[in-house]
């Protein structure tokens, strides 16, 4: 590691992500890190950024917080208090201290998983949206499950990389549609179901084509769908007709899903607040699935741990910044850990081409990563992990 970085130079200024959302990007030593912006997002989120919007934050930095920063030394991942100490969060929202954060491990190494952990040596499993809908795209007919994941299971990250893509291209070709969502997911005119029964025989080709098995996995997203103490589903069945869930009947319906179509991963699926059934889905699956939270947990350590004694969860979503602090992120990756609960590291809605967040899940032993499977902004990502794996078969 350079022992010796000092802080020489501070800059920031305004980009846009992958949905046209104006975000930060901060360089530190000409070193440059930014953050997207979440779609769907928790109400217990870190607020990303003032009132006064992106411009005001990057005036403040260029102006004001560069001069406090200017000369500091920072040698490892506990020096970022050094930054936290100086950055107001109030006045200029979170999202921009995580980039400078992630600008900062940069500057301290080009190879920022070698300052989390110089020696970690595992690679993240992938789990890739293929097919998309909920608020991730405008539309009627769209499927109300956010996302349908792929997770190929195979020691090599490279590998899965390429199993995934296969399994898209296939997607694409059978669905006979151009229309995809934000994370450039395929959106079909299907329900769940019929998704559940389209993706299981995709899968099978690619094991025959490839000897990849792919598992399937779910984001529902469902404080999107609920209204009112149930869970509103517009096109629930084949026959289009919208459903009202109860809390009991999504149970459930859940479980079927596990049962009936080896669903191995459910993101969210009950409202951000229902810790009680989000334990009780865990109890009916009995270890066959894993039972994440993202807008249940949002990266909060608080939050993980009345996830952890609630029996809410097996694997929990860190996204830097939904907590907006990459100190508070370890934090919740430690709580974590302690507890057996998998490590998801997640992108969001809206991205950049930053790759910072693959060396930090990789660093910091993610079990799993969810960035997608196809758009620049989702493989730059995802190559950076193939390139991590290559350099730990040469060294």
């Amino acid at each position: 590691l350079n022992k010796n970085m000092i802080i020489k130079e501070v800059k920031a200024k305004s980009i846009l992500d992958s949905n046209g959302n104006e975000c930060i990007e901060v360089s530190i030593n000409k070193n440059v890190a930014s953050i997207g912006y979440g779609v769907s997002r928790s109400s217990k989120e870190a607020i990303a950024y003032p009132k006064q919007g992106v411009g005001f934050v990057v005036n403040k930095i260029n102006n004001e917080l560069s001069l406090k920063l200017k000369g500091l030394k920072l040698e490892c991942f506990d020096d970022l208090e050094l930054i936290e100490e100086r950055f107001d969060t109030e006045l200029l929202g979170h999202s921009a201290l995580v980039a400078m954060e992630m600008a900062v491990l940069k500057s301290i190494n080009t190879e920022v998983w070698r300052v989390v952990n110089k020696n970690a040596f595992k690679l993240p499993i992938q789990l890739g949206n293929c097919i998309g809908g909920g608020v991730h795209i405008k539309a009627q007919d769209a499927p109300d499950i956010q996302e349908f994941l792929l997770i190929p299971r195979t020691d090599s990250f490279e590998e899965g990389f390429y199993a995934n893509l296969r399994a898209y291209k296939l997607i694409g070709d059978r669905l006979k549609t151009e229309r995809k969502d934000i994370e450039n997911a395929y959106v079909p005119r299907m329900s769940c179901v019929e998704l559940l029964e389209f993706l299981n025989d995709i899968i099978s080709k690619v094991d025959s084509e490839l000897g990849v098995k792919i598992e399937i996995g779910i984001d529902v997203a469902a404080s999107q769908l609920y209204k009112k103490g149930n869970y509103i589903y517009k096109n629930f069945s084949k026959d289009k007709k919208e459903k009202s869930l109860g809390v009991y009947e999504q149970l459930h319906f859940l479980a079927s899903l596990v049962n009936d179509f080896n669903v191995k991963y459910i993101e969210d699926p009950f409202e951000e607040n229902d810790f009680e059934s989000f334990s009780k889905l865990k109890k009916m699956v009995k270890g066959k699935c894993l039972v994440t939270g993202d807008d249940l947990t949002s990266t909060n350590p608080f939050l993980i741990k009345k996830a952890i004694q609630n029996d809410s969860i097996n694997a929990v979503i860190i996204k830097p910044n939904q907590i907006g602090s990459l100190l508070t992120m370890r934090e919740s990756i430690l709580i974590s850990k302690d507890n057996n609960i998998k490590i998801v590291f997640s992108h969001r809605s809206g991205e950049t081409l930053d790759n910072t967040i693959a060396d930090l899940a990789f660093g910091f032993k993610s079990d799993y990563v969810k960035f997608g499977i196809m758009g620049r902004e989702r493989v730059v990502k995802l190559k950076e992990l193939v390139n991590i794996e290559k350099g730990l078969i040469l060294s």
